[in-house]
């Protein structure tokens, strides 16, 4: 009778978990279409081919979460949503899958990759021993145009705060690319091209947990001000090549994505209320 007891309520906390994303992935689809437009692509084809274009939407709207976890990408439903043909949406989805961002099944086509646990704590461990090794090597590497380089990006991101953007669906959109710069900038000088390569990819995947766990939503703005020190206080030890402080900020910093995660699989509560480490659902 326990045991039945504890199969039901595992599988009551697994339906709200999904529930919880459907729904934040949903709204942020809503935001998306609102802000940006599912088919107006721009000027951006002059530069890039079709299928580039369409890689980058699609990846961006898989890493943000508005692709849900599972999602099946149909054909029909990839074309009238983006605008753009098979053959361009097929190269894109090739290379979304040799990044195990989405999954193909047999006969039933492609999907959105799934998510969980077990996977999100492997991606930690990675990713901070590709971490560690990179901010090491840059630290001894880099040069007056790293530091410039480090000095900007933070700059930038400064302009963009948590507290600042969390309902304009644009703008998150643009502190995220200014986030992936500053930390990116940070290790750049590590000199080694698979290094940034690998962590690059990582990254991608921590920052799809990190965007659904939050349900598209971002930090209370008394963590947003404790996040934005942290980023000076990483660009500084960076600059004065204190590998110990730098790499004991980097952890604290990155401890409330994964506060944040697992938060998100440990308790299926329901939306609107605060959990550990500031995460906070979205209502």
């Amino acid at each position: 009778m326990i045991i039945y007891k504890i199969a039901i309520y595992d599988k009551i906390k697994t339906f709200r978990l999904a529930v919880a994303i459907a729904v934040g992935a949903e709204r942020r689809w809503r935001d998306r279409r609102s802000h940006w437009g599912s088919t107006d692509w721009g000027g951006t084809v002059s530069t890039q081919t079709l299928s580039e274009v369409v890689y980058d939407r699609l990846r961006l709207d898989i890493r943000s979460g508005i692709l849900a976890p599972g999602r099946p990408l149909r054909m029909e439903w990839l074309k009238a949503t983006y605008g753009i043909g098979a053959t361009p949406l097929r190269e894109a989805l090739s290379r979304l899958s040799a990044e195990h961002l989405v999954t193909l099944q047999g006969g039933r086509g492609f999907r959105v990759a799934e998510i969980s646990l077990k996977e999100f704590d492997e991606l930690v461990a990675l990713r901070e021993d590709l971490e560690y090794r990179a901010l090491k090597e840059a630290l001894v590497h880099g040069d007056d145009a790293w530091e410039t380089n480090i000095v900007a990006c933070y700059y930038s991101l400064s302009k963009l705060p948590w507290h600042v953007v969390n309902n304009d669906a644009r703008k998150q959109e643009q502190r995220e690319v200014r986030h992936r710069a500053f930390h990116s900038a940070v290790v750049a000088a590590c000199g080694s091209t698979w290094l940034m390569r690998l962590r690059d990819q990582l990254s991608a995947h921590e920052e799809r947990y990190r965007r659904i766990a939050m349900h598209g939503g971002g930090w209370s703005k008394s963590v947003s001000r404790e996040v934005e020190r942290e980023h000076r206080q990483i660009m500084d030890a960076a600059i004065e090549r204190d590998l110990d402080r730098a790499w004991a900020i980097l952890q604290k910093h990155r401890w409330r994505t994964c506060a944040a995660v697992r938060s998100l699989f440990a308790d299926a509560a329901p939306a609107g209320e605060d959990a550990v480490g500031g995460f906070r659902r979205a209502g």
